[in-house]
């Protein structure tokens, strides 16, 4: 038998999941408006920085605009498919539930298929919130090396 203590720790992990569902998509819409802002200004002014490429005598700097730019737009890719990914699951459905109140199913047992069911969702929504926290991860070290190669570029460009 399963106890109204036990079903609400089970819930209050289910919650726990549910509020990392929200923290990554804030990350990642954080994730995505960096890396937009840092396309947005490389590509407005993709003309001066072609004409210092020009002027410039440094062959590793062109190497090294590439790869800000690389970066940059692979952070974009999986931010934006961390964004994608969702398939989330809910702890019961309401055919679920319509079917035990039409069955007059005892509380107990009513306790114990929603226990089980907040169990079943919460494995399933760890298991894609695991999966959206690595995308995230490869996308905050894409954005670090762009940064850093955007840095280099511009030390080798001023030198």
């Amino acid at each position: 038998m399963i106890t109204e203590k036990q079903y609400q720790y089970v819930y209050n992990i289910y919650r726990e999941e549910a509020d990392i569902i929200d923290k990554l998509d804030n990350k990642a819409k954080i994730y995505l408006s960096i890396c937009s802002f840092i396309l947005t200004a490389l590509l407005f002014k993709i003309k001066d920085i072609s004409e210092v490429l020009m002027g410039s005598e440094s062959v590793f700097a062109k190497y090294f605009l590439i790869a800000t730019y690389s970066f940059i737009f692979f952070a974009l890719f999986f931010t934006i498919f961390t964004l994608k990914i969702y398939s989330y699951e809910y702890p019961t459905f309401i055919e679920k539930l319509t079917s035990e109140f039409d069955d007059n199913v005892i509380d107990e047992i009513f306790i114990k298929n929603r226990t089980a069911d907040l169990l079943v969702a919460t494995e399933i929504n760890a298991t894609v919130n695991f999966k959206r926290s690595r995308y995230l991860v490869i996308a905050s070290i894409c954005l670090l090396l762009g940064s850093v190669s955007a840095f280099t570029f511009l030390t080798l460009i001023i030198l």
